[in-house]
């Protein structure tokens, strides 16, 4: 099971495409390696660290089952001894691209979300820290995750584009004009690989009715390219107000499976 926390206060709403091109995405915009040397940088400012450390805490937590939270002085000495540190260059995260999926056989099939980057506790505890431009400029730190899969499928580009499906967590890469797997979730879907319009035909048949705008989007359901509840064992009432995640038009960077069961805290 996957965990994810929101950074508080954020008011994550978008994430603007970045003007210079991409250097795992040919073709596609998205940030040069001094634009993710600079997001790797702002995952350390701030209160990021602490965020990190407590977050740590909540895994340990959650695997121990406590339905309360540790608090006061406790709390502070649990996350001191977590001594969290960053590891790896940060990566690049596309996602599917809305205008790919309502069947624009121009548009790319995925655009730039956010950045991530790996971090480890002090007792070997590993996540991936989001970091966006929510200001239309500056690089924050917007979210935590209990798995590093956002950091190593992109660090399997090489010289193709790796993406996220991230409606069902799958994940490919477009290699000579194919759509190929890289998990079980996404060999499910398209097998051993498929071509760009057949993968087109299958992502508008999954999600083309709920495209932002749509009946199904506007009536708050979960899944497709509306805000999905997410598992989260910290700031849940956070999620609920947040608007859909953009990057000129990419819907679903921080989408959660809708499949899986919301934990709170």
């Amino acid at each position: 099971m996957r965990l994810h926390t929101l950074f508080a206060g954020l008011g994550v709403a978008t994430a603007l495409l970045l003007a210079a091109p991409a250097t795992a995405a040919p073709g596609i915009a998205g940030p040069t390696a001094a634009d993710l040397a600079e997001a790797r940088a702002a995952a350390s400012l701030g209160d990021a660290p602490t965020r990190l450390a407590r977050f740590f805490v909540q895994l340990d937590e959650h695997a121990a089952g406590r339905s309360v939270a540790l608090t006061g002085d406790g709390a502070d000495r649990a996350a001191a001894a977590k001594s969290p540190s960053l590891t790896g260059a940060a990566e690049a995260v596309y996602s599917l691209n809305p205008a790919f999926v309502a069947g624009d056989r121009s548009a790319p099939v995925a655009l730039f979300a956010y950045a991530t980057v790996e971090a480890r506790s002090a007792d070997g505890q590993r996540a991936s820290v989001w970091i966006a431009q929510p200001g239309g400029s500056t690089w924050e730190a917007v979210n935590i995750s209990s798995t590093v899969d956002e950091v190593a499928y992109p660090r399997q580009a090489g010289a193709d584009l790796v993406f996220t499906e991230p409606q069902v967590n799958a994940w490919y890469k477009v290699h000579d004009g194919r759509v190929v797997p890289l998990n079980d979730t996404a060999r499910a879907i398209v097998g051993a690989g498929v071509g760009l319009a057949g993968y087109q035909d299958v992502v508008h048949g999954r999600y083309g009715d709920k495209l932002p705008g749509s009946d199904y989007a506007n009536q708050g359901k979960l899944g497709g390219f509306g805000v999905a509840a997410p598992e989260t064992t910290d700031n849940s009432a956070a999620w609920a107000g947040l608007g859909v995640l953009t990057a000129s038009g990419v819907v679903g960077a921080v989408l959660i499976v809708s499949r899986r069961r919301r934990e709170t805290a």
